[in-house]
């Protein structure tokens, strides 16, 4: 999120730059890179999302698999604080 947050806020400086008055009333040029940071955010979308579906398939499998071997892993609360987005209960959502 922090990232996100970050190039949000970059934004503004680069709408400065690509977004120039001598380009005015068409702004060719600011239009152009506009529609090349949304294509990429397009083929990236697709990527994202099946790479999150895999890595939760992966934890969902691990953890049946626990279950049927009846293996029950215990974690204190400051071990899975540390382990955040690695931690065996997280699931990411969209």
């Amino acid at each position: 999120m922090a990232i996100e947050i970050g190039i949000g806020s970059i934004g503004g400086a680069i709408s400065a730059v690509i977004y120039r008055s001598q380009d005015s009333p068409r702004f060719i040029i600011g239009h152009a890179v506009e529609l090349m940071f949304v294509g990429i955010g397009l083929i990236f979308l697709p990527i994202v999302v099946f790479c999150y579906k895999r890595i939760n398939g992966q934890r969902d499998a691990a953890e049946s698999l626990a279950l049927q071997r009846g293996e029950k892993v215990r974690y204190s609360d400051q071990e899975l604080r540390e382990l955040g987005d690695r931690a065996p209960g997280f699931r990411y959502t969209l």
